[in-house]
């Protein structure tokens, strides 16, 4: 691909990262649905916890909890406000983490494994700050993303350890919410829809991206890397988004969108398709540096609606896909 057919991709600064917690250190950082910058950390000395693994096999894999719960804050970082949420205490690890629209906090763990008939880990929790009430449910092993749409539904998006099975799930045990690749539940974790059914146009093995806007959820996925766009009644449509091939963020517009690297690329290496009519144009390449034009030296990309994030303890940066297209 010719990199000079579009130009650069730009990334700005949108704010510093929070000073963290007396106490506490940081564990990784996040954007919501509804575009706040979302940063959590734990209890000091605690990290390793979070990110521990265990081996089976010469194979080594994430825990699915902690040993023991473990304090955890949430500091959210909006336009105009900034605020801490301390969070109940917790044996969350290698996490993911959302903000519904009322202010109560979804969490889960990535993994979750299934020891027998009762005996599983339910890895998913709805805290509400206003009354410190906590619910937890199983939203399934493998988790890959997950996010709230505006209508208070959680959306779980997973890679193939939990479409096809793992820690339990579906040998010896049954089949596990991720078998639907794309899962939509309800806030009390009640399933409502999943992509994986007896009806489906396309099969997803392994979803690497997904974009929740306002009034719908687009999917990247595996296999043969196809794009998919499901709108508020769960009616996907699916789409060719070319040769783009092993992507992990894009965003979305009324142009277009923009792909970060692929398989075997640099970081800085993106990619954008525009809009012709309801298909999707030949890819073409972007460089991506930061504003004052350092080159992008981390994959850690996150797409949110028509933006693309990277955000971290360096600070939270964000680049609006509309300028790649020309749009105002």
């Amino acid at each position: 691909m010719n990199r000079k057919e579009i130009g650069r991709l730009t990334f700005e600064r949108v704010a510093n990262a929070p000073e963290v917690p007396n106490g506490f250190e940081f564990v990784s950082a996040s954007v919501s649905s509804g575009g706040d910058g979302l940063f959590l950390y734990v209890g000091r000395n605690y990290r390793n916890d979070v990110f521990e693994t265990c081996s089976n096999n010469d194979a080594h894999f994430p825990k699915s909890k902690m040993t023991d719960d473990r304090p955890f804050k949430l500091a959210v970082v909006g336009e105009f406000t900034s605020y801490e949420i301390e969070l109940p205490p917790l044996k969350l690890t290698f996490p993911h983490y959302d903000l519904f629209e009322d202010g109560r906090v979804l969490l889960a763990s990535a993994r979750a494994a299934w020891r027998g008939r009762d005996d599983y880990d339910r890895n998913g929790f709805v805290f509400n700050p206003a009354d410190g009430t906590l619910r937890n449910f199983l939203l399934g092993d493998g988790i890959e993303a997950l996010g709230v749409d505006t209508g208070n539904r959680i959306w779980v998006s997973y890679f193939d350890e939990g479409v096809f099975g793992n820690f339990g799930w579906n040998s010896p045990g049954p089949e596990g919410p991720g078998s639907g690749g794309l899962v939509c539940f309800d806030a009390d974790g009640t399933d409502l829809w999943q992509f994986n059914r007896d009806d489906a146009a396309d099969f997803m093995v392994d979803c690497y991206a997904m974009n929740i806007t306002r009034s719908e959820i687009w999917a990247y996925y595996h296999s043969d890397f196809n794009l998919c766009r499901i709108d508020g009644r769960f009616l996907p449509r699916l789409f060719d988004p070319g040769n783009i091939s092993g992507a992990t963020a894009f965003a979305v517009s009324n142009d277009g969108l923009v792909f970060n690297r692929q398989y075997g690329e640099d970081p800085d290496c993106f990619h954008a398709l525009r809009w012709n009519g309801d298909r999707i144009a030949t890819p073409k390449a972007l460089k991506a540096t930061f504003s004052d034009g350092r080159s992008l030296d981390s994959s850690e990309v996150l797409g949110r609606g028509r933006f693309l994030h990277i955000i971290g303890p360096m600070g939270w940066f964000r680049a609006d896909i509309n300028k790649v297209f020309g749009a105002p």
